[in-house]
């Protein structure tokens, strides 16, 4: 009927990286399938260990904004960071165009 399955099959590769396939069988000699598997990049929020074939998202308390950096970065004073890329402001601070800085209150030009 046209379908394989491939129990148990598993690759574990590098993110952002590719595996070619050649499928072959011993029923029809010389026929052969050819397929390439590309797995994504990490996304924002997500960090890949040194050494390591996974994106990690950054647990609460963390952020990073860089795909693919070796380490989250601690949540600065006076943020809330709800993990991944996803950091806001406290009440009473504010912070310019997705700067890691959080400023304090008051009159800036």
């Amino acid at each position: 009927n046209g379908r394989a399955v491939f129990e148990g099959l598993v690759a574990s590769l590098a993110p952002n990286s590719t595996l070619s396939l050649t499928f072959t069988t011993s029923l029809l000699e010389g026929v052969t399938a050819n397929t390439t598997v590309a797995l994504r990049p990490c996304l924002h929020g997500e960090v890949q260990a040194l050494g390591s074939a996974v994106c990690t998202v950054c647990p609460f308390g963390y952020f990073s904004w860089v795909p693919g950096e070796e380490t989250c970065h601690a949540c600065p004073e006076g943020a809330v960071c709800a993990g991944g890329d996803h950091i806001a402001a406290q009440w009473g601070y504010w912070r310019f165009n997705n700067t890691p800085g959080v400023c304090s209150t008051g009159d800036y030009d």
